[in-house]
């Protein structure tokens, strides 16, 4: 067989076995402080850049053991109005803080996440069960593509068989 042939399979079998970079989308109501679920769900997607952390809110992901496995600071929803002029060619803006909102936030996706737990100065304000998206409850994989991958390899090495003949 030609070792371009054996490459190419090589690699379509890694990317089919590669697993989805998953994250929980936690859609969120705020209002007044209040923080409460609209919905939960787990979906492919990146995990966010939080090298930068700020505000008064800390989410936290528990696990089955109890101990924190990832946490992040946010900031309650604002809104930015502009307010500009293009006659006088003024600018001008305000944050304003609003009183309620719903707003998404993107979790990195652990295996053995139990709970999430979001703080304000030190308490408790909120706090989701994501048992059901753990490893330990979710269904077994889907092995479709492999299967796939497996026959149409095995038709590949047929034909080259056949064709040497």
């Amino acid at each position: 067989m030609k070792p371009w042939i054996l490459l190419v399979l090589i690699l379509t079998i890694n990317i089919a076995l590669a697993e989805d970079n998953l994250v929980y989308l936690l859609d969120l109501h705020y209002d007044n402080g209040e923080i409460n679920l609209n919905e939960i769900s787990l979906e492919t997607g990146y995990n966010p850049d939080r090298k930068i952390q700020y505000g008064d809110y800390k989410l936290e992901v528990i696990s089955f053991d109890y101990t924190t496995i990832y946490s992040f600071n946010f900031r309650a929803p604002r809104i930015y109005a502009d307010k500009s002029d293009k006659i006088k060619g003024e600018i001008d803006g305000a944050v304003i803080d609003l009183d309620e909102a719903d707003f998404t936030l993107v979790i990195p996706y652990f295996k053995d996440g139990k709970d999430i737990k979001i703080y304000k100065e030190n308490n408790e304000i909120f706090s989701t069960d994501i048992s059901e998206f753990s490893i330990r409850k979710s269904p077994k994989r889907n092995f479709t593509w492999l299967f796939v991958l497996i026959v149409l390899f095995v038709f590949v090495i047929i034909f080259i068989i056949k064709r040497k003949k």
